[in-house]
């Protein structure tokens, strides 16, 4: 008993050293469940998406989706080179660069790029045959260090590596390749259409492997402008719907008109959210995306009953639209109602081109 009672004696004399030890290791416990915490979570935004942040990148190869470059030339005469660049940071975003010195080997192949049955391009080095008569126009050429070289088809192969490239480390820094094509890729009205296929795999096995392809093409400019007009109609009276095509090159706007007592416009076209409408909101001239809310009903009558549509054009992305119009009534007028030259009249020729 009399030791039980010198027991709790010491304790109450020490109680406060020890109620401090209790509470430091609590503490402690704490601060190492949250730390371990946000390490945790750093680790997973870090690890989301592949190669995400990683310090390699190019502006012509992708390590996440298969990256399929066609470098357009307006001018046949154009000398079809393509420059390559290979970054020590995650292009085009400079969130972090290689430290060290970034070694890789840059592999080329020649070949061509076809659609599979289901629809996904599939690339074939080129066949022996085709190597035979390749010629010298096409080649990579590496613009930093010993300037080395490859020509396709030089040593009967189409597919070379240059080892041991290096990007230097301590800032965001580069190396360039040029990726050379044979000018007739741009002369001849049926080009072969070769592609340089390139890989990239870095010597640091936590870096992503790099890979893209590359054509060019000859795009044939013209003088910047767009039309409308009615696809061709035969003689005769049998249809209940008609056509109407606007195709052209450059950027602006473009306004067309139909005889709204005659003819309505598919709904599915003032849909379509691809297409963008420039219409006047309160006396401003707004630009709106093709939605469910937007019908004919909001595109008031002139006094000769037409109504107006202006669309905003742009032939980098699309150079034709086609426009659906069907009768208001299809007895309307009887069979001399929508003859040829009458739906003419109903969807005029006469239309308006503004470029931007």
């Amino acid at each position: 008993m009399e030791k039980i009672k010198e027991y709790w004696t010491k304790i109450r004399k020490y109680w406060i050293s020890i109620w401090l030890v209790i509470a430091v290791l609590a503490f402690t416990s704490v601060v190492s469940y949250a730390a371990y915490t946000r390490v945790t979570v750093a680790k997973r935004v870090i690890s989301t998406g592949e190669g995400a942040g990683l310090p390699f990148g190019s502006d012509l190869m992708s390590s996440t989706v298969k990256k399929i470059k066609r470098m357009p030339f307006s001018d046949q005469n154009d000398t079809p080179d393509v420059p390559l660049n290979v970054f020590n940071y995650p292009y085009p975003r400079r969130s972090s660069c290689g430290l060290d010195d970034t070694l890789y080997d840059l592999t080329v192949t020649l070949g061509t790029l076809t659609l599979d049955e289901e629809n996904e391009y599939v690339f074939m080095p080129l066949t022996e045959a085709a190597i035979t008569n390749l010629g010298t126009g096409y080649s990579v050429v590496e613009e930093q260090g010993d300037n080395r070289s490859y020509t396709f088809g030089s040593d009967s192969k189409v597919t070379h590596t240059f080892s041991d490239c290096s990007i230097t480390g301590g800032n965001y820094n580069s190396n360039l390749f040029t990726l050379k094509f044979d000018p007739h890729e741009l002369k001849d009205e049926t080009p072969k259409g070769y592609c340089i296929k390139m890989e990239a795999v870095p010597s640091d096995s936590e870096l992503p492997s790099l890979t893209g392809y590359v054509l060019v093409r000859y795009i044939r400019t013209a003088d910047s402008g767009w039309s409308g007009e009615l696809e061709n109609l035969a003689d005769n009276t049998d249809y209940d719907a008609f056509n109407y095509i606007i195709k052209g090159s450059g950027k602006g706007n473009f306004t067309f008109k139909w005889d709204a007592s005659k003819v309505a416009i598919n709904q599915q076209f003032l849909q379509n959210s691809d297409v963008k409408f420039l219409i006047d909101d309160n006396g401003e001239s707004t630009v709106i995306a093709g939605n469910d809310q937007f019908t004919e009903d909001d595109i008031l009558p002139d006094g000769d009953g037409f109504r107006s549509l202006t669309i905003v054009v742009d032939s980098s992305k699309t150079n034709r639209y086609d426009v659906q119009f069907y009768k208001v009534n299809n007895t309307q007028g009887g069979a001399s109602g929508y003859d040829k030259d009458s739906v003419a009249d109903y969807i005029p020729q006469s239309n308006t081109w503004k470029s931007t």
